[in-house]
């Protein structure tokens, strides 16, 4: 008669923790999912700017000549293999901008960046110091941020950069 009148009493409640273990299966299937796709749009973006940097012919000209440089500019006697004009590197420094902005929020896979653009991302970098890009477009126009995302993400892949190194001499 008390076990009946609990098994009355607790009925309710195990249809009640079915009902949430369902709930919770879908909020679980849902945040997987959202995980996933979220996943797919960060490498996706990564490989729409890959392709852009890799296949356009006016930046592969550009990356080519920065390459060069940031390889042989310490050698003597060095001369550029063709000047970049203001417009080829206006264009380029917009999309290396584009993938900071992208990055620092969150929707490009860093890693990926890191481990397949970082060098490129670096001697562009590199290679507009050197030459004063960036503060001749900051003095065009004091007020504006020219391409600051894009120093900041340079500046965040150089201390990447060396905390590997740091972390293999200690190998």
């Amino acid at each position: 008669m008390i076990i009946d009148a609990l098994q009355r009493i607790l009925a309710p409640l195990a249809q009640v923790d079915r009902a949430l273990v369902f709930v919770l299966g879908l909020l679980a299937g849902a945040l997987v999912q959202y995980w996933r796709e979220r996943l797919w749009f960060k490498i996706e973006a990564f490989e729409r700017f890959r392709r852009e940097l890799n296949e356009k012919a006016d930046f592969v000209a550009i990356k080519r000549n920065i390459q060069d440089w940031a390889n042989h500019h310490d050698d003597e006697g060095y001369t550029e293999l063709a000047a970049i004009t203001y417009h080829e590197m206006q264009a380029y420094l917009d999309v290396m901008e584009q993938i900071a902005i992208y990055q620092k929020w969150g929707l490009v896979h860093f890693r990926l960046l890191d481990e397949i653009l970082g060098d490129d991302l670096m001697d562009s970098y590199d290679y507009c110091a050197d030459h004063h890009i960036l503060e001749t477009y900051e003095a065009m126009d004091p007020s504006a941020d020219y391409y600051g995302n894009f120093a900041r993400l340079a500046r965040k892949l150089e201390r990447r950069e060396k905390r590997r190194q740091r972390m293999y001499s200690l190998l």
